[in-house]
C-alpha cells in the first residue's frame, strides 16, 4: 500500500495561496513595529556622570572632553560610532558602529561611554535597595 493511499491528499488551492501570502505579509509589516527602537537616544557619560544625551534620529557631530583628550561621537543614520579619539590606542574608533538600545562604545582611557538608550531604559531604575 502506497502512502498516497494511506492519506488523505488535497492539491494546493488558490486560497491556499493567497493565505499564506497575507500571513507573509502581515509579518513583513510587523518586523519594523517590533524592531525600532522608538525614541531612543545616544546617552553620553563620563566618569559614571552622564553629561549629554541626544535622539537617535537626528544626525549630528559632537566632542566630549575626556581624561586623556578629546572623544569626537558621531551620530548618522541612527547609527553611532566613533571617528577620532586623543586616546593612546584608539581602539574605540575601531568600535562599529552602534544601532540598538544596550549597546555601547566605551573609550577606556578618557573615562567615555556612549551607550543608546530606549525611553523605557530612563525610567527604570537599575537596582532596588532596601
Amino acid at each position: 500500500m502506497s502512502l498516497h493511499a494511506r492519506l488523505p491528499f488535497r492539491s494546493f488551492t488558490p486560497l491556499d495561496a493567497a493565505v499564506i501570502v497575507c500571513v507573509a505579509g502581515a509579518c513583513a509589516a510587523a518586523l519594523p513595529l517590533l524592531a525600532s527602537p522608538g525614541t531612543a537616544v545616544v546617552a553620553v557619560y563620563e566618569e559614571n556622570r552622564i553629561i549629554a544625551r541626544y535622539p537617535l534620529s537626528e544626525d549630528r557631530r559632537f566632542e566630549i572632553p575626556g581624561a586623556c583628550g578629546h572623544v569626537t561621537v558621531r551620530v548618522a543614520g541612527r547609527h553611532v560610532d566613533i571617528p577620532e579619539a586623543t586616546c593612546p590606542k584608539g581602539l574605540c574608533t575601531l568600535s562599529r558602529p552602534i544601532a540598538a538600545p544596550g549597546q555601547q562604545i566605551v573609550c577606556v582611557p578618557n573615562h567615555v561611554i556612549v551607550q543608546i538608550e530606549s525611553s523605557k531604559d530612563t525610567e527604570r531604575p537599575d537596582a532596588v535597595s532596601e
